[in-house]
């Protein structure tokens, strides 16, 4: 089978499974119909045909146990390419890695899930205010940058116009899981990254770095790990990186994603996005 042979929604659901790797019903029903006045219930309903067809197609999987946690993923299935949807996404669509299945991928289940609702919830800011727009963003692979023999790979990065300025940010979601020196490291890496200087060969402005934790005690312990990461020897902090540190309750329930619920290096005063630094005019 080809990828012309498919509808576009049907290709469309296939690009999300490749670029996020496992969602919900619910979820691809929100990205691929965010701007149709079909009602939610029927977004969902025409979501789940897609779907079945793609898994008689034998293209998509699913997963029937719950590798949620929050709400978005509580109790539902998550859907994931199969491998011959695999093999016909990275002939579709270049740079899309190899990648394995596991029996036991719970914690990928979970991140990839979370992942996905904050890339929605950005989505949804745009949709309730004057003039915002989500104009762009990508995955983990797509957003690789190169760092000496290595690559740099946040887990999303995000470009959000509002009204005349945009915001690009780097998204790295958080789960709690990763001991304290393995974070500040990939830290240490986003400060080589902006001295270096090879980001600019992707985008023209450097991006905020959104660091998304599942709860206050642990925003506060990557708070305080960016800046012992970033310190400088008068005392003061290096800000260049631009760390901001958020939890996801107020992120996805509240649309709330510019506002002030973002937590900076050497502060603990929360600030909005909208009147930060790093937004350039569009």
């Amino acid at each position: 089978m080809l990828i012309g042979e498919l509808t576009d929604r049907e290709e469309e659901i296939l690009w999300l499974l490749a670029r996020l790797r496992f969602l919900t019903a619910p979820q691809l029903a929100e990205f691929v119909f965010a701007r149709s006045a079909v009602t939610i219930p029927s977004r969902l309903a025409m979501t789940q045909r897609l779907l079945a067809g793609l898994r008689r197609r034998g293209l998509v999987a699913m997963r029937p146990r719950v590798i949620g946690g929050p709400e978005f993923g509580e109790g539902r299935p998550t859907y994931h390419l199969s491998a011959d949807g695999a093999r016909l996404g990275r002939t579709s669509w270049p740079g899309m890695p190899v990648r394995r299945l596991r029996s036991s991928g719970a914690f990928l289940g979970r991140h990839a899930l979370t992942c996905a609702e904050v890339i929605l919830a950005f989505q949804r800011s745009a949709s309730v205010a004057v003039d915002h727009e989500l104009v762009s963003w990508e995955c983990d692979w797509q957003a690789a940058l190169p760092l000496g023999a290595s690559v740099l790979a946040p887990d999303a990065y995000l470009l959000y116009r509002a009204q005349e300025q945009g915001l690009r940010g780097f998204v790295e979601v958080d789960m709690g899981s990763e001991y304290g020196r393995f974070v500040s490291a990939k830290m240490r890496r986003y400060l080589e990254l902006h001295r270096a200087g090879t980001w600019r060969d992707r985008v023209p402005v450097w991006p905020v770095i959104l660091f998304v934790a599942q709860t206050e005690a642990r925003l506060v312990q990557l708070r305080r790990l960016a800046e012992s990461v970033s310190r400088l020897p008068d005392g003061r902090w290096s800000i260049a990186a631009s760390f901001h540190f958020a939890t996801l309750d107020p992120l996805i329930r509240h649309r709330a994603t510019l506002d002030r619920i973002w937590q900076v290096v050497g502060s603990v005063e929360r600030q909005a996005l909208i009147a930060d630094r790093t937004l350039e005019a569009a």
